[in-house]
């Protein structure tokens, strides 16, 4: 299965069960209790199955939903699904992407940041863990 027929996939289930292309693990409202858990473990499994480039310890942090500096993209949304926003700078001669996560009311929001192809930084609640 290539790439895009993969994310053809992807985005097909999300939008029958949720009647749009977002996860209802993204969706704000649904932030009590196990929505969403149940697609997020198909995606994963589904991109891991998919992408025979990937080492075993790739695979291993996608399956869990882990992140590491370095990851592309893809492997981002197929580790953590879709981002609620996307913010673009372009500073220093740079272009930075910042994916901004919310996962519940409580704490503050996750955001990963992207030069043009790899995870560069990202932040989870409080605590800055990317430098």
């Amino acid at each position: 299965m290539n790439k895009k027929l993969f994310f053809v996939v992807i985005l097909s289930l999300c939008a029958a069960a949720s009647s749009c292309a977002r996860s209802l693990s993204m969706d704000p409202l649904h932030f009590w209790g196990n929505a969403g858990v149940k697609e997020d473990k198909v995606r994963r499994e589904a991109y891991a199955a998919t992408h025979a480039e990937l080492t075993q310890e790739q695979k291993t942090k996608i399956l869990a939903g882990e992140i590491w500096k370095g990851m592309s993209k893809d492997e981002a949304i197929a580790s953590r699904g879709l981002p609620h926003d996307i913010w673009r700078n372009f500073t220093d001669n740079k272009e930075l992407e910042k994916w901004i996560y919310r996962y519940d009311y409580y704490y503050p929001e996750n955001f990963l940041v992207f030069d043009r192809r790899s995870l560069v930084d990202w932040q989870q609640g409080w605590e800055r863990r990317g430098k």
